[in-house]
């Protein structure tokens, strides 16, 4: 079976479902606030790695840590594909967050439905959605990055998924939103 770091290109997309991923106060309260089990999204860079926003910070990781610990995951792909000029701005614009804080505040703004926006905090559907943004891929239209949890990000209709751990039912009740 083909792992993640073997499938993974640049663009696509990694969701984390459930209690598997390393629980911390930021992953209990999206899974408790947003009745999801997916609670965390990170971009994949085409290189082995993700750039993500974590608790400890937006940091670039090996792809294969998500591998060898048997989480539940989802690989989606976007249904268009990038220009050069697009995967040129989305890779500057993610390495220049590496290293900022976690978004803590801004956790709280989904919590009251109001984008608390500082650009040198993330949370990380809010990261992903900005990434995205930069290469012109808008994943969910009318609403501002800031309030964008990783299940809304999860259910746009601007990927396909590629491969998944995450039972059928789950994927179903989201697609089908």
């Amino acid at each position: 079976m083909p792992t993640l770091t073997d499938t993974a290109k640049f663009g696509d997309v990694l969701f984390v479902q459930g209690n598997d991923f390393p629980s911390s106060i930021p992953d209990g309260i999206i899974r408790w606030w947003t009745s999801s089990q997916i609670n965390h999204v990170a971009w994949c860079m085409g290189d082995g790695t993700v750039i993500e926003a974590i608790p400890r910070g937006v940091s670039q990781n090996l792809i294969s840590e998500y591998d060898s610990k048997n989480y539940k995951f989802a690989l989606l792909r976007p249904t268009r594909k990038f220009s050069k000029k697009e995967i040129d701005a989305i890779t500057e614009f993610s390495f220049k967050q590496i290293g900022k804080g976690y978004d803590f505040r801004g956790l709280a703004g989904f919590v009251i439905n109001r984008d608390i926006i500082d650009r040198n905090k993330w949370f990380c559907s809010e990261l992903v959605c900005c990434q995205a943004e930069t290469g012109n891929l808008i994943l969910v239209p009318r609403k501002p990055a800031g309030i964008v949890v990783p299940d809304l990000v999860y259910q746009s209709l601007a990927f396909k998924v590629i491969m998944s751990t995450i039972p059928r039912d789950m994927r179903n009740r989201i697609s089908s939103v």
